[in-house]
């Protein structure tokens, strides 16, 4: 039975990094270029709840942007903020040169009521970019993502690249290399029309596709999801074809890792949450049954190894361990080249090590653990709990 588990093991770890080395030819920047004609209304849609240290510098961003004649407007949604972040907010508007409003949410509460108040409010036959209120971005990102989708007529959604900033903490590392994994499976995954996961920190789209997904697929009595589920149904109802990646670097957004474990606990409970309440295709399921049956696989086998130890079959889960372990370090090589960024191996042999656990353990928990986001609490279902007295006067259609 051992025996079985080991080369079961290495069988999986096996398809597992073949998958990785096909993805690198993909993963490559590109320039789409900045010169674009475009007329159609473009709206910048911002939500927020107490980020009074993250606006100033977002701000900033959004006047620095090479936006010349093209028709655009910012939307900047409070979501029952409690600090300085509504001053900030209305300070800048006031005094920009952009056209900028601040819209306040009155009736329901949560990212995705933000989302969809800003949508509701902006122009007819908007172009819809989000960001969040804790990113950064170039003078030419706009333009980029907006570039990517002139002169594609059946294209419904750009996802855009995000950058996850490296700081010194061994917490934050972690959230670093991991984030750029997960941007590089953003990648490869769309460039071969099978698409995973995508951010909405940089999502452009229709207005009137939002709308339609609404009606159907958008689940809103859920927490999360703004954005994989806006792209599950566009790929349900589009094709594959109707999904981009932006490949040109000038589109990239930039966003901090939590500093506290706490807030990184909580976060990846709803983050692993999304997969159990999507409706991904049947070889997304797959993919990721397979990585999650690797990482169960490599931590029964390095238990048994430990249990019984017997040479030969340690050699053979090592050898997964080595294989594994290479094909991950191309892998986030090529994703870290793709953002500019420097690469230390000695960090990702730490992820290696850490990473079966903890998948495991976060894949588990999120069945049956709620979480904290932005001081609310969600049950394991991922609906914001109806007993918090601090929501019993918002409407929670």
């Amino acid at each position: 039975m051992e025996m079985i588990v080991y080369f079961l093991t290495l069988v999986v770890v096996l398809l597992y990094s073949i998958f990785l080395f096909r993805s690198l030819e993909y993963i490559k920047p590109t320039d789409s270029g900045n010169s674009i004609s475009f007329d159609a209304p473009i709206t910048l849609i911002i939500p927020f709840r107490n980020e009074e240290n993250n606006l100033p510098e977002l701000l900033s961003c959004i006047d620095r942007l090479n936006i010349n004649s093209l028709n655009f407007s910012v939307l900047i949604v409070n979501d029952h903020s409690e600090d300085e972040s509504c001053r900030i907010v209305s300070d800048w508007v006031s005094k920009t040169d952009i056209n900028a409003e601040l819209l306040n949410l009155t009736s329901g509460f949560g990212k995705k009521e933000a989302i969809k108040k800003a949508v509701d409010h902006s122009r007819h036959g908007s172009l819809i970019i989000t960001t969040d209120a804790d990113c950064t971005f170039g003078p030419d990102w706009l333009k980029s993502m907006v570039s990517k989708f002139v002169g594609h007529e059946n294209t419904k959604l750009i996802v855009g690249p995000v950058w996850m900033n490296q700081q010194g903490g061994m917490l934050e590392n972690f959230q670093t290399y991991e984030f750029a994994a997960l941007q590089g499976v953003t990648m490869s995954t769309l460039a071969i029309g099978n698409p995973v996961m995508c951010n909405a920190a940089n999502l452009l789209f229709e207005k009137s596709v939002y709308l339609s997904a609404l009606d159907e697929g958008m689940k809103m009595e859920l927490v999360s999801g703004d954005d994989i589920f806006l792209m599950q149904y566009i790929h349900n109802k589009y094709g594959a074809e109707a999904i981009a990646y932006n490949f040109d670097p000038h589109s990239i957004v930039n966003t901090e890792p939590l500093n506290n474990f706490k807030q990184f606990y909580h976060q990846r409970i709803r983050w692993a949450g999304k997969w159990k309440t999507g409706v991904q295709p049947i070889g997304v399921r797959l993919s990721g049954g397979l990585i999650f049956l690797m990482y169960v696989l490599l931590l029964i086998s390095l238990i048994l190894i430990v249990l019984n130890f017997v040479f030969y079959k340690s050699l053979i889960v090592l050898l997964s361990l080595m294989i594994k372990t290479v094909a991950e370090v191309v892998f986030l090589k090529r994703a870290f080249s793709f953002f500019g960024k420097s690469f230390y191996f000695s960090r990702i042999l730490l992820l290696a090590v850490l990473y079966p656990l903890y998948s495991v353990f976060f894949g588990m928990l999120s069945l049956f653990k709620g979480f904290s986001w932005k001081d609310r609490k969600a049950d394991n279902s991922g609906v914001w709990e109806m007993g918090n007295p601090e929501f019993s006067n918002f409407d929670r259609k």
